[in-house]
């Protein structure tokens, strides 16, 4: 038989059972309910010093409430609690505003208090304010307290709207950023240096762009590469927690990374010079690697009316398909008409015979049929493989675009199209594209502006369509409208451009009505570079852009003789 154990009786004493629980119910007190016990013991404390009991716990009493509403965040009861001398000197709206403000500064989340201590009338206390960048930052809050009958409270000041703060200070936080530069081909800087000069001069300013200082501190890009990699070069900044001079927290910046361009420096150099104060835009293209050498001016910025560069495109589509070669022959006339309406040769001129010699002298009543001839559906075709109506890969570049098949009209708009006119648009880095295209027999390098992206290339004309355009480019400059491009010695292979800004007829010599063109290569084996000119209403291309791509072409020999 198994005998249930009796419980045995509790041995502890009634004292000692009322001591347990005590002990228990106070390890689930929050550290507020323990501040009257500890204002006692202050109280006791300051018999030493002869300070009243009653005047000490009055002023804990005081500050106690104080802090418990700033830890809860409410702030009409902190307000309750200042003086009436204080609140005379600040109302509650201001009080909040100050508060929320110095909080919402600092990122504060949350604030704590503990170890309270007296010395006079001023009430001392340990704070622990927990922030979202600094983390927690310990520091020491002393709040004045009157007991005069009419201005009970505490002598509130704005220095008090946060923990730390001393008389005068003002609680700021200022963001510091590391930037990364901005870099050539050969690793030279492009963008200023610490004492704000820019390496290259105003060739470094203009394709690295200007810098400003925000009002949080940070500089950022307003213009050119700055601007369009701001993210990339500004990193991660860094915040500092200052009060007035005193700087009490501040966490690491992520320095921004280094942007590595394809810019030679002494080809934009080159550009910037070559373009001067001109409103146009110069592009520089390596052929092989569609690596951008050099861009001055609106060569990314600025889509117009390409006018007759765009012949080579309508040129290949003609090659291409069998329509015509070198040696096909057209009428020689001064106009063409074509849909009823009668198109005139600039100033009048007659022009025609062989493809080569209508290419030479860009002769539009031949170029307005071929076009037509050709079709909305191969020209637009041919336009898109050369990278119209595509994403650029270089960043900030406009799109360059042509009409859609179904939407670019009746044989007119064709054949206006053709000729680099009607609602057809490039940018000069673009038609730097398309000469490069047949730079490099007919293979197209997607243009690129960062070195660390890959080479991209598709094939846009056959090699013998290549070297047919390579012919009929050769003879622009050797007789054709782009002799002033002509260099002795080298054979340069280019195209001129006229292109009408507004309606009128095709014999206006107006030159504020065009913008003037030219793209050019040197047609030698791997050839460096591939050049684009736009003046905004400059005129002829073969007068005024033809002389600058000189320019540029005599620049890019040297140094490719150089680097030899």
């Amino acid at each position: 038989m198994i005998v249930p154990r009796r419980r045995r009786p509790s041995t502890l004493g009634r004292h000692e059972r009322e001591l347990r629980f005590r002990r228990r119910r106070r390890a689930h007190l929050s550290p507020w309910a323990l501040l009257p016990a500890f204002a006692a013991l202050v109280v006791a404390l300051l018999l030493v010093e002869n300070q009243p009991p009653s005047a000490a716990q009055q002023r804990l009493a005081v500050v106690a409430r104080f802090e418990a509403a700033w830890v809860r965040g409410n702030y009409r009861a902190m307000y309750a609690e200042i003086s009436p001398r204080a609140r005379h000197h600040v109302s509650l709206s201001r009080f909040t505003q100050d508060y929320r403000r110095a909080a919402s500064t600092a990122g504060m989340t949350a604030i704590s208090f503990a170890h309270a201590a007296m010395k006079g009338n001023r009430v001392m206390a340990a704070a622990h304010t927990t922030t979202r960048a600094f983390g927690t930052i310990r520091s020491r809050v002393v709040l004045p307290v009157s007991l005069a009958r009419d201005d009970r409270g505490i002598d509130w000041s704005a220095t008090d709207r946060f923990p730390g703060l001393r008389g005068g200070e003002q609680l700021t936080v200022r963001l510091v950023a590391e930037r990364g530069a901005i870099l050539a081909g050969d690793g030279a800087q492009l963008s200023p240096t610490t004492s704000g000069n820019y390496p290259l001069g105003a060739a470094g300013e203009l394709i690295s762009g200007r810098l400003d200082e925000s009002p949080d501190g940070v500089t950022s890009g307003v213009s050119g590469l700055e601007r369009v990699y701001n993210r990339i070069l500004t990193g991660t900044p860094g915040e500092q927690l200052w009060f007035g001079k005193r700087l009490i927290a501040a966490t690491r910046p992520r320095p921004g990374e280094a942007v590595r361009t394809t810019i030679d420096p002494r080809l934009q150099k080159a550009a910037t010079v070559a373009l001067g104060d001109r409103y146009g835009a110069i592009a520089v293209i390596r052929p092989d690697s569609g690596a951008v050498l050099a861009l001055s001016g609106v060569a990314l910025s600025a889509a117009q009316p390409p006018g007759s560069t765009f012949k080579i495109i309508t040129t290949t589509a003609a090659f291409q398909s069998g329509i015509a070669t070198p040696t096909s022959t057209f009428p020689v006339r001064t106009s063409t008409t074509i849909d009823g309406y009668t198109l005139h040769n600039s100033d009048g001129e007659a022009c025609g015979g062989t493809l080569i010699n209508a290419f030479a002298v860009s002769c539009d009543s031949v170029f307005v049929p071929l076009g037509a001839k050709i079709g909305a559906r191969r020209l637009v075709d041919t336009a898109d493989a050369y990278g119209f109506d595509r994403t650029p890969r270089v960043a900030g570049e406009l799109s360059s675009t042509i009409p859609s098949p179904a939407s670019i009209g009746n044989s007119l708009a064709v054949g206006s199209s053709a000729i680099g006119q009607g609602r057809v648009l490039a940018t000069p880095l673009e038609m730097a594209s398309v000469a490069a295209t047949i730079a490099d027999d007919g293979v197209r390098a997607r243009p690129r502006l960062l070195a660390s992206l890959p080479v991209i290339t598709q094939r846009v004309a056959s090699p013998a369509v290549a070297g047919d355009l390579r012919e009929v480019m050769l003879a622009v400059v050797s007789y054709g409208t782009g002799t002033a491009a002509a260099i002795p010695g080298i054979p340069i292979a280019g195209k001129t451009g006229t292109a009408e800004l507004a309606n009128g007829p095709a014999t206006s010599s107006d030159p504020n009505n065009t913008d003037a063109w030219f793209v050019a290569f040197p047609a030698i084996p791997d050839p460096p570079v591939a050049v684009a000119v736009m003046l905004v209403r400059d005129g002829f291309g073969g007068q005024t852009a033809a002389p600058l791509a000189r320019q540029i072409l005599l620049a890019a020999m040297r140094e490719a003789h150089r680097a030899t």
